[in-house]
């Protein structure tokens, strides 16, 4: 048993974070594998906690993943109707992974972006008995309902659906630091797999994408198409989860390196190792996916010899 087994035997799934992801294609799989790799290498006490990797297409683990053995991979069959919707099987596939983390007595369940890395300890992902959630307000405002103008149609079909009313709370986009209804970024967030919040977001996305009026009156244009599934989760987010118990992370955290240059100057990260969780858009190429953020050693040789083409 080699000396990597012996570490992760003593990891106890319930006491530290489960990471998971989604893997569709091979450019996924190659950001998967980075990400893998950067927990391992960055994430101190938390590098060796368990890594579920979810594949779309049922099938073996892609050729760009097989050499990790540290990971567990489990093929995904679904309902068409996920496949078939934008970003479907990602709401699909986190609500398998909550039933599998509470069935297991896990504390936190963290959904990462294949698209993202981490390099600095996520410490903040890792719940406790505080908080019941870590999030991230969405990056820009899209179809985000801003405080100061009456809620819309979508928004109020949306919490009709879920049986919340109007609130007063809000959250601020970084990138157009607009002030909006919450609104959560979904390319990473931290739960506690015992609210089952993941499993009633599944539920109520199939419906709302098999209900051929809710189609018909509020997506018919391609931003309310792939913006539903965020629109539900933060919905269901109020709903189930007391805002006290909301960890509301900081920007180092799903810091967007493919609008580093959207971002107000008072916003802009410094440097890539001063960020603890960013993520991208496409595959990862280096230092070209940095969108010109500064990268200093010994993270630039790190990454140098991860660099795609």
């Amino acid at each position: 048993m080699s000396s990597m087994d012996n570490v992760r035997e003593k990891v106890d799934p319930t006491k530290t974070p489960v990471f998971f992801t989604l893997v569709r294609s091979s450019d996924d799989a190659r950001s998967a594998r980075i990400l893998v790799e950067s927990l391992r290498e960055y994430g101190s006490r938390l590098s060796r906690s368990p890594f579920w990797v979810f594949l779309s297409n049922g099938t073996g683990s892609p050729p760009e993943l097989q050499e990790l053995t540290d990971v567990d991979f489990y093929p995904v069959e679904m309902e068409p109707e996920y496949g078939q919707y934008i970003l479907g099987d990602k709401v699909y596939v986190c609500a398998q992974a909550e039933k599998m983390a509470a069935a297991r007595q896990i504390d936190s369940l963290v959904w990462m972006s294949a698209y993202s890395m981490i390099l600095k300890p996520p410490d903040l992902l890792e719940l406790g008995t505080g908080y019941d959630a870590a999030l991230r307000a969405v990056h820009i405002k899209n179809i985000g309902s801003p405080i100061d103008e009456p809620i819309d149609p979508f928004w109020q079909a949306v919490y009709q659906k879920i049986g919340h009313r109007e609130t007063t709370l809000t959250v601020v986009s970084l990138v157009d630091q607009a002030s909006i209804r919450p609104y959560f970024n979904t390319h990473l967030f931290s739960i506690c797999p015992d609210i089952r919040l993941l499993e009633r977001w599944s539920e109520v996305f199939y419906d709302l994408i098999t209900d051929p009026e809710f189609q018909d009156r509020y997506c018919q244009d391609i931003e309310h198409q792939i913006f539903l599934h965020q629109a539900v989760f933060s919905t269901l987010v109020l709903k189930m989860v007391a805002w006290n118990r909301i960890r509301q992370l900081p920007a180092s955290y799903s810091y967007p390196l493919h609008l580093h240059h959207q971002v107000p100057v008072t916003d802009r990260a410094r440097s890539l190792n001063d960020q603890v969780c960013p993520v991208y858009e496409g595959r990862f190429k280096y230092p070209n996916s940095l969108n010109g953020l500064e990268v200093y050693e010994p993270l630039d040789a790190w990454l140098s010899t991860r660099a795609t083409e």
